[in-house]
């Protein structure tokens, strides 16, 4: 589930929010707006390999080796 509090003047941000797949809901509370998104559950062929790493370890980007005809050795 994902809930969000938006500024009713700043209604673009609700309306970049009912993008997100899911059941969306939008209530108003004063001034502001209240956005529920019920989050679709992803198919497990679907995820990324991201989602296999432990909890806890960023993902890291690969390491250049310098190329040979770039060191001065």
């Amino acid at each position: 589930m994902l809930t969000a509090a938006v500024l009713a003047a700043n209604a673009g941000l609700a309306d970049l929010l009912r993008r997100v797949p899911g059941e969306f809901s939008l209530a108003r509370n004063g001034q502001t707006l209240d956005v529920r998104v019920r989050l679709l559950a992803r198919p497990q062929a679907a995820r990324s390999s991201s989602s296999d790493r432990p909890p806890g370890r960023p993902r890291t980007a690969a390491r250049r080796q310098p190329d040979a005809a770039n060191s001065a050795s």
